[in-house]
């Protein structure tokens, strides 16, 4: 039923995607209101990476992307996409050390008064890396940069609390 209805199968449709709403929200520290659902950790990611440099687009200068050179596909499609389309060819991709960590000076020096969004993901999808989320997002605070993680391998595994985290 489309939870948009009015008739039974509706509702139950809507009681449930609100039901499922609370418990998403419950795993991540999150408040009910901020849970979106999508087909997917792509269609999400998109959503973020195509969506807020158009946000920010009305702000030309503001078309700087920071990520890591070892993200998922997810991520790293979406910004070769905006770098070779739609002139956002102010990217930045951190190495990684042996351990596929990001070194947080990296992340730091890296921002510039253009960068509109940083995103690192939270475990690695390979060989299964957890990055330094909450130091990354409290740089990117301290900067005025939004700061987006992919978690799709870490929720579930580890504790997860995106407003002890600091994740946008």
């Amino acid at each position: 039923g489309n939870p948009s209805s009015i008739h039974q199968f509706g509702r139950k449709a809507k009681n449930a995607i609100q039901k499922a709403r609370k418990q998403v929200a419950a795993l991540i520290g999150a408040e009910p209101d901020e849970i979106l659902f999508t087909s997917g950790g792509t269609e999400s990611n998109n959503t973020i990476l195509y969506g807020i440099p158009k946000l920010q687009g009305s702000h030309l200068d503001q078309n700087h992307i920071i990520t890591s050179s070892i993200e998922h596909e997810a991520i790293l499609q979406p910004c070769k996409n905006l770098e070779d389309l739609e002139g956002f060819n102010n990217l930045t991709y951190l190495p990684v050390d042996e351990y596929a960590m990001v070194d947080l000076l990296d992340v730091e020096n890296s921002i510039t008064e253009n960068t509109v969004i940083v995103s690192i993901m939270f475990a690695n999808n390979e060989v299964g890396t957890v990055q330094p989320i909450k130091e990354i997002s409290e740089i990117c605070k301290k900067h005025n940069v939004l700061f987006h993680t992919d978690a799709v391998q870490a929720v579930g595994k580890i504790p997860i609390n995106v407003k002890e985290l600091g994740v946008d």
